[in-house]
This record gives structure tokens, C-alpha cells and sequence, in this order.
């Protein structure tokens, strides 16, 4: 057991590390931004990077990183197997990304880089998950599909913006990057803990359905990012509305009981962890019903209303980023990490501030950009402190969990 834990720790730990500090310096390039809008000017020229380093840097390595550690769990696949390979991938992916915010031919060593490490680890998840089985079997090609998503996704940025485009100008680059490795993993991830949310049932014949519906929405994603057509871009939120109701109601999102035979059953430790997990997985999925809404509406209306579609394409986008896939990670980080790792099951110590802090950020951030009103230097403060003050909470509680 503490030959698999240490072996466990080896990969997910650098990992995490990488990505935690390419998402704090991500979320500080995105603040200088925001604190732009009230006037301010801050490291204007670095402030492009911030979605970059944040989707990628962060979330793409965050995902990567603990999909390496959890999906040989599913598999019953030894950790003590491809340590090296997966602590090198990850560290390309991060790495990769981190460089290519700088000039050419850096920028496009970046970019090589981090498609190697995401290939590689690629390899490796499809190598161990193989044929769908079992009861949670649909899950399995959504897993596939995250992380050849991831791949393709880093790959075709790096060929767009060093053949002199800005790839999120494209609305099927955004689409790509977060419809495809981002929302696959979660669903797919959802699916195989559906059991750790007490008295929820697996509805199989529409999980299975999440499969094509996801694919329709990373190819039409794809075919926008290429060639910019606004039908794809419309086709791709579609579909990606769809995938994103079929999850909400084959997992049962939102039952959460807080009362009755089975929860007086639990233990301390195990009510504390439930209620934590599932009042956070709730959010959580009601952010990712905003976006997937936000998202459509603004490609209805951005050609004909490019302000109002503009407002609109930044409430989606943090909507999902924020609301949705940070949630995420605030609702299984202190969950399963722990035991990943450690071995520990660990319950004192969890914190709902962090998630509060978060979701009062943004709800202020969404409900600005919604009402179109005038930034003020107060708000775009408040906001920024909100956030940062979030991410570093957030890493106290797991050091603190007991």
C-alpha cells in the first residue's frame, strides 16, 4: 500500500503544483484585466495570456494530473506502473504551455512540448480504460474522449496562433477548449462517483447518450475553430446544451438529502463529507446549466448585437470556467485527493468559505457583465479579492484537512 500511495504522490503532486502555480499567475493576469476595465494598467501586454494559462496551465493540468492517478484506480492498474512517463508528460504539458506565452521560437517550443505531454498521457488513459464495462461503463468513452480532446485541442491552438491568429477570437477555439477535455472528464467523472452522493441512481440509457452528443459538440467546435464558420460555433452550443441536460438528469445533479433513514445512518466523517461534496457538486452543476444557456444565447444574438453578444460571451465563459469547473474542483479536491495520495480520508478541516468567497465573486462578475453597467474600480477590487482570496483559502483547507 505505501509503494502504490508514494507512487501516486510522485505523479499528482508536481502535477498539481504546476498547475496551481500557472493558475495563480493566470488568475492575477486576469485580474490586472478586469482591474483594466475600471481604468487601471497593468502588465496590459501579458494580460492576453490569461485565458491560456489558466484553461491550459491550469485546468488542462489539473485534469491531466489527477486523471493519471485516478483512472488506473477504476481499472484496478497498478500506480506503481509508468511513474516516470506520467511525471514527464505532465510536466511537458504544463511546462509547454508556460513557454509559449513567450516570443518566437519559444512560443512554438511551448506548444510542441505541452501536445507531447498531452499525446503521451492520452496514450496511456486510453491504454488502461480500453472497452466500456461495468455498471459505470458509460463513463469510459467520455474519458477517452476528454483526453484526446485535451491533445487535439492544444494542438490546434499552438497552429492557429503561430499562424498569426488569436485562437480564443475564434469562438470555436473557446468552444473547444472547454466543451471538449473539460466537460468530458466531469461527465465522465460525475458518472463513475454518481455512488458517492447518497441515494442517487444512474440513469444508463441517458448516460449512454452523452457519448454522441458530446462528440457532435467537439467536432462542430472544431470544424468553428478552423474554419470560423458562425454555424458550427451555433451547431457546437447546441449540442453542448444537450450533453450538458442529459448529464444534469442522468446523474440526478441536483438530489442532495440533508434528512431521513439513510443520512442519520452516516457517521461524523462521512455526513461532513457529504454535505460538503454534494452542496458544492449542486452549484456546481447549476453554473454549468447557466453556461451551456449563456453560451447558446450569445451565439444567437453576437452577430446582430456584438456589444450585448460580447457581455454575454464573457458570462459564459466564466460561468463555466468559474462557476461550473471551479466548483468542480473545490467539490473533489479535498474528497478523493486525500485518499489518493495519502491514504487518508480526511473530514475536519472542511471549509465552505472558500466555495462562498468564490461564488459571490463571480455571481458579482456575471450579474456586471449581464446589467452592461459601468465598471467602477470598487467592483472590478472587490471581485479581484473575492477570487484570489478564494484560491488561497482553498489551499490552506487542503494543507489544514484532518
Amino acid at each position: 500500500m505505501r509503494e502504490r500511495l508514494w507512487a501516486s504522490r510522485r505523479v499528482a503532486v508536481p502535477g498539481i503544483a504546476l498547475a496551481t502555480l500557472a493558475g495563480v499567475f493566470g488568475v492575477l493576469l486576469g485580474a490586472f484585466w478586469l482591474l483594466s476595465l475600471s481604468g487601471s494598467r497593468m502588465f496590459t501586454q501579458l494580460v492576453i495570456h490569461h485565458p491560456k494559462l489558466v484553461l491550459y496551465g491550469f485546468v488542462y493540468t489539473f485534469i491531466a494530473s489527477v486523471a493519471a492517478i485516478l483512472v488506473p484506480r477504476f481499472r484496478e492498474f497498478s500506480p506503481q506502473r509508468y511513474v516516470r512517463m506520467r511525471q514527464v508528460s505532465v510536466s511537458l504539458l504544463a511546462g509547454g504551455i508556460v513557454l509559449s506565452v513567450l516570443v518566437y521560437p519559444f512560443n512554438f517550443l511551448g506548444f510542441l512540448l505541452a501536445s507531447l505531454g498531452a499525446s503521451a498521457l492520452t496514450v496511456y488513459i486510453v491504454k488502461i480504460v480500453g472497452r466500456p464495462r461495468g455498471y459505470l461503463a458509460p463513463a469510459d468513452p467520455l474519458i477517452i474522449l476528454s483526453m484526446i480532446s485535451m491533445s487535439v485541442t492544444v494542438a490546434v491552438h499552438g497552429w492557429l496562433e503561430l499562424s498569426g491568429f488569436n485562437p480564443f477570437s475564434r469562438e470555436g477555439m473557446v468552444q473547444l477548449g472547454l466543451y471538449g477535455a473539460p466537460a468530458s472528464m466531469v461527465f465522465g467523472i460525475g458518472i463513475k462517483t454518481v455512488r458517492f452522493r447518497i441515494d442517487t441512481l444512474l440513469r444508463r440509457g441517458l448516460s449512454w447518450m452523452l457519448t454522441p452528443t458530446q462528440l457532435l459538440t467537439i467536432f462542430s467546435a472544431l470544424a468553428a475553430a478552423v474554419t470560423g464558420n458562425h454555424l458550427y460555433e451555433t451547431l457546437s452550443s447546441v449540442f453542448f446544451l444537450a450533453s450538458s441536460a442529459l448529464w444534469i438528469f442522468s446523474v440526478n445533479a441536483f438530489h442532495r438529502i440533508t434528512s431521513g433513514v439513510l443520512f442519520d445512518r452516516m457517521a461524523e466523517r462521512d455526513r461532513a463529507r457529504y454535505l460538503y461534496f454534494s452542496m458544492l457538486y449542486t452549484i456546481a452543476s447549476a453554473w454549468l446549466l447557466a453556461a451551456a444557456a449563456l453560451g447558446l444565447l450569445t451565439q444567437l444574438i453576437r452577430e446582430t448585437h456584438p456589444m450585448t453578444g460580447y457581455l454575454l460571451r464573457d458570462s459564459f465563459i466564466h460561468s463555466f470556467t468559474v462557476g461550473f469547473i471551479a466548483n468542480m474542483i473545490l467539490a473533489y479536491s479535498p474528497i478523493i485527493l486525500p485518499s489518493l495520495i495519502t491514504g487518508r480520508i480526511p473530514y475536519k478541516g472542511l471549509s465552505y468559505l472558500p466555495a462562498i468567497l468564490l461564488n459571490m465573486g463571480n455571481i458579482a462578475r456575471v450579474g456586471w457583465f449581464l446589467s452592461g453597467a459601468f465598471p467602477s474600480i470598487l467592483l472590478t477590487t472587490a471581485i479581484t479579492v473575492l477570487y484570489i482570496a478564494s484560491i488561497f483559502l482553498t489551499l490552506a483547507m487542503m494543507h489544514n484537512l484532518r
